[in-house]
């Protein structure tokens, strides 16, 4: 059956792009709402049931674990550009390869990081000068983590292919299933059976695991298409976005979607200003379940550094991802590389120096030197905007 028939697929050729992409996105906004409450909640329940040690220890890995699910998240959400520039393009075929290639270097990649990641593990953390009081706690938590790797990819790989085909409703639902499980496996974990930090870890994992493999039978189920061989919300819609259009050789429609997706991102950031400078001390104090002052102002402070600067990382995040659906992959590399480097440096020779604060400013200065770049790199490629409409 030809995928753009199906009732959950969305075709981006045709239509309004700001129709289409606030269509697609707003899912993907709900869901990527709910996986920030989803971590919020997870972080609450440890801080109430295990207090502000165990609090410390969870928070400690947060840089690691954020750049393993964003790289999950990443990885599969590039790869199923292929997938969803054959899907523009009415290429079945074209699409049933770059399934099998996406489903294949996704398994790969798990695999390599979960061994890389667990070998070297403490050394990570020494490197990030975790304190020796929440070395051990932080430990248990981040092996845990890292052993379900494979869990975290295939639970972002099942998302990434439906949203490929237009399909961003379903891995709405199936987030919204997972958070609701992780809730209840946290309590439990942590409650009556008493195993810390570890029920934590293990209740995140255990809900991704479940998740992904109820949502991969849907996909077999209902897209048999996609297994040929088994195998941020706007700025994934734009890719996709991007993706189909280029496809199809509608490079001005691409431009367009690309100033849409930007004006909903500054409707997104004037709404996350107000909520910073009015209800955050409360959220933070609620979601935390810590009444220690110094919890809430380093909460609050990072709130009120990151979030005024979100514009350079808006443009970044658009036209990042506008260039890959475009298929210039090279520029978005080159970008999250710098990214990456700005980072490490932070994060081994300012953030000692300066403490609290530099880890406050490190994002809000790699967007703005990453953004200059993408935009540097959108104007060389800008013959390719101005394609037929």
């Amino acid at each position: 059956m030809d995928l753009k028939k199906k009732s959950q697929t969305m075709d981006m050729t045709k239509g309004s792009p700001t129709s289409l992409l606030l269509r697609f996105a707003m899912p993907l906004f709900l869901g990527n709402l709910l996986q920030q409450f989803y971590n919020l909640v997870d972080t609450s329940i440890a801080g109430n049931l295990l207090g502000d040690g165990a609090l410390a220890q969870i928070g400690a890995t947060a840089a690691l674990y954020s750049l393993i699910t964003n790289f999950a998240f990443g990885m599969n959400n590039g790869l199923a550009l292929g997938v969803s520039r054959n899907f523009g393009a009415g290429d079945q075929q074209g699409v049933k390869k770059s399934v099998c290639w996406m489903t294949c270097l996704s398994c790969f990649c798990s695999v390599v990081l979960t061994v890389a990641f667990l070998i070297f593990r403490k050394g990570l953390l020494q490197v990030m000068q975790i304190p020796d009081d929440v070395m051990d706690g932080a430990l248990r938590y981040l092996t845990i983590i890292l052993a379900g790797i494979p869990l975290t990819m295939l639970y972002n790989l099942k998302a990434s292919l439906l949203q490929a085909v237009g399909n961003s409703v379903m891995p709405l639902v199936f987030l919204l299933f997972s958070s609701v499980l992780n809730v209840g496996l946290d309590f439990w974990f942590m409650g009556p059976l008493g195993l810390g930090v570890q029920g934590a870890a293990s209740a995140t994992v255990l809900a991704q695991g479940i998740s992904a493999g109820i949502g991969l039978g849907y996909i077999v189920r209902y897209y048999p298409e996609l297994f040929y061989i088994p195998g941020l919300a706007l700025g994934t819609s734009t890719a996709i976005y991007a993706s189909q259009n280029y496809g199809a050789g509608l490079g001005k429609r691409i431009r367009r979607g690309c100033r849409t997706a930007i004006l909903l991102y500054g409707i997104w950031w004037i709404i996350a200003l107000m909520f910073t400078f009015t209800l955050a001390p409360a959220a933070i104090r609620l979601l935390t379940g810590s009444s220690n002052p110094e919890v809430i102002s380093n909460g609050l402070l990072y709130l009120r550094v990151s979030i005024p600067m979100i514009p350079p990382m808006a443009v970044l995040v658009i036209l990042r991802n506008a260039l890959q659906g475009m298929q210039h992959l090279k520029a978005p590399l080159i970008c999250s590389t710098l990214e990456l480097i700005g980072k490490v440096i932070f994060a081994i020779w300012l953030v000692p120096v300066w403490g609290y604060i530099a880890v406050c400013i490190c994002e809000p200065v790699t967007w703005v030197i990453c953004c200059a770049f993408i935009v540097g790199a959108a104007v060389v490629f800008r013959k390719e905007f101005q394609t037929a409409e």
